[in-house]
């Protein structure tokens, strides 16, 4: 991707999640969500962050999930894998915009800050410059299994927002979101680690990508995986401990 067009692609995305921050979300909050008004404003800044983030996890999920069935797999079994696409040249163009919003909000908020979320976006960004910029990178079909993992994000982000609204920790829809975050959080963040690591390991011990990217950018590209996966690993330890514990103690309202 040419770099002025990234620059443009991901300064409009920073721009409109900036614009869903500040405007849209708090708009059609006191709309449709009464609470919102009883919100501390330490409250309100973290339900506008959780509800943009569940939108942009739910654009980036449906559009990697689409072109990784209807583009990136044909490639895979086709021998076309090294053929970018550039739907997710855009869709991980308009995450950069998004995640420096994001990273911008925890940054300035501390009751918002999680080190961990911070380490996964800077790993992200880092990643997709080096992709798009420097064409120092996987072929986007790995950038495709990445995004999909956005998929159980709405999830996690929903929790927060369900107790933030009034809604019982106890409640059948309060513990249905948590299942269901949880399994989706396997689903698309672990389950995969397997496949993903099969074909990435082929195509990195291939000749023909030594040749392309050399010792540092495969050096880069394993190390950067295993960071995702690593992190990947620590959350679902935390998470299925977590809704263990959380089951054997809570009683449905």
């Amino acid at each position: 991707m040419d770099v002025r067009v990234f620059v443009l692609v991901s300064s409009a995305s920073a721009g409109l999640w900036l614009g869903v921050f500040l405007i849209l979300v708090p708009r059609l909050s006191v709309m449709l969500f009464p609470g919102y008004k009883l919100l501390t404003r330490g409250d309100r800044l973290i339900w506008n962050n959780k509800v943009m983030s569940v939108l942009n996890a739910v654009l980036t999920g449906t559009v990697a999930i689409v072109a990784l069935i209807w583009e990136e797999l044909p490639k895979l079994y086709n021998g076309m894998l090294w053929v970018d696409s550039s739907v997710i040249h855009y869709t991980a163009s308009t995450n950069v915009g998004y995640l420096l919003v994001d990273t911008a909000l925890l940054l300035r908020n501390p009751g918002m800050t999680d080190p961990g979320i911070l380490l996964h976006h800077l790993i992200i960004v880092v990643c997709i410059l080096a992709k798009i910029l420097l064409d120092f990178g996987p072929p986007t079909f790995f950038n495709a299994m990445r995004m999909v993992q956005e998929a159980s994000n709405p999830f996690l982000h929903l929790r927060w927002l369900l107790a933030a609204a009034g809604v019982s920790r106890n409640s059948r829809l309060y513990v249905t979101n948590g299942l269901v975050f949880a399994a989706s959080f396997l689903l698309c963040r672990i389950l995969p680690i397997p496949y993903y690591w099969t074909q990435s390991l082929q195509l990195i011990t291939s000749p023909q990508t030594y040749v392309r990217f050399g010792a540092v950018g495969l050096g880069f590209w394993f190390i950067a995986d295993l960071l995702f996966d690593g992190i990947n690993c620590f959350w679902a330890v935390k998470i299925c401990s977590g809704t263990y514990k959380f089951m054997k103690t809570r009683k449905l309202e």
